[in-house]
């Protein structure tokens, strides 16, 4: 009778881990998440922890997960981890933390075209700055007798 009483105890010991197990590693992929979109949104003033602690959040994760032993906590988890390596493995541009911020329903389809509009107008405005100062640069250069030995 012992022995069966030390089985039972020992089998819900067992569900206990592993709901904690669940519970600990669904907290590390929602923590990489959020980092990961801080990163993502931020304008590069972010604390430069921040991605790393993000890769530590999902290497935990991704250790953790072969001893889940339900196969749909398992599947559910597998899904937010590939969520959050995609999300690391974003590039941070302006076009993507304004595409992120759409999806989140932040802007409309017309705002973030406008946006885009903006950006592409900034960027042809530095490229246009920094034509006019190279011709100035070579102007400089030729009217004070120096000459490029190229």
């Amino acid at each position: 009778m012992s022995s069966t009483l030390e089985i039972f105890k020992l089998a819900e010991l067992r569900v206990k881990t592993d709901r904690e197990l669940v519970r600990i590693i669904n907290n590390e992929l929602e923590l990489g998440l959020r980092l990961a979109l801080i990163v993502e949104s931020s304008t590069g003033d972010f604390d430069s922890t921040e991605p790393l602690l993000a890769e530590k959040a999902y290497a935990v994760a991704l250790k953790l997960l072969p001893m889940v032993e339900d196969p749909s906590e398992r599947r559910r988890l597998e899904q937010k981890l590939k969520q959050l390596r995609e999300a690391q493995d974003r590039p941070c541009t302006p076009e993507n933390r304004l595409r992120r911020r759409m999806q989140a329903g932040d802007f409309s389809v017309p705002q973030l075209e406008s946006a885009r509009s903006g950006l592409i107008c900034a960027v042809l405005g530095l490229l246009r700055h920094s034509c006019c100062e190279l011709v100035k640069k070579e102007s400089f250069r030729t009217k004070s007798g120096v000459e490029s030995s190229q």
